[in-house]
């Protein structure tokens, strides 16, 4: 008779609907960012370090432990990304908007303190960070639009590789703990 290893239970990952309503409505808001990528010299293909930065909740999505998976939303952090974004739409400020969908997407995911790195580097993808960026490196040629489209990505990377690292501490510390 074989056994069976019961150390990893498997649930079925349900959506919390009024998680994924705030999600797009944050998302909708930000529809200015796709006008900024296209448009601005020093936000050009910033949606690859937005991708980048999404990382840790496709990981999440795939994590086969319940306490790491999707679904354990933190609705305090999706109530501020509602807040956030709501606040940008009555102010017409993008980077609340901007903000409000950043809130959102890592409220996806479980929060520890620790991800706060990960929180911050949201500004990778943000159009604000070009702006800066530019100021500091005048365009003066093609080459700094890539300079800053680098060290957007290098961000983005250095952030999820933190999350990374932590959660799989985390689980470790679980696992001993067990």
């Amino acid at each position: 008779m074989a056994t069976e290893d019961k150390s990893v239970v498997k649930t079925k990952w349900r959506p919390q609907y009024g998680a994924l309503a705030i999600a797009i409505y944050c998302a909708y808001q930000s529809d200015n960012l796709f006008l900024a990528w296209r448009t601005s010299p020093f936000d050009y293909l910033s949606w690859i370090p937005l991708l980048i930065w999404c990382l840790p909740v496709v990981f999440m999505a795939m994590d086969p432990d319940p306490e790491f998976q999707l679904g354990n939303v933190e609705h305090s952090l999706m109530g501020t990304a509602l807040f956030v974004s709501l606040l940008g739409t009555m102010t017409t400020l993008n980077a609340l908007k901007y903000l409000g969908l950043a809130f959102a997407i890592v409220a996806v995911i479980r929060w520890i303190p620790a991800h706060f790195v990960w929180f911050v580097s949201a500004a990778s993808w943000m159009p604000a960070f070009g702006y800066f960026a530019g100021r500091a490196l005048p365009l003066t040629s093609p080459a700094n639009v890539y300079t800053i489209l680098t060290l957007r990505v290098m961000i983005a990377l250095i952030a999820v590789l933190i999350v990374w690292k932590i959660n799989r501490k985390q689980k470790k510390l679980r696992l001993q703990n067990a």
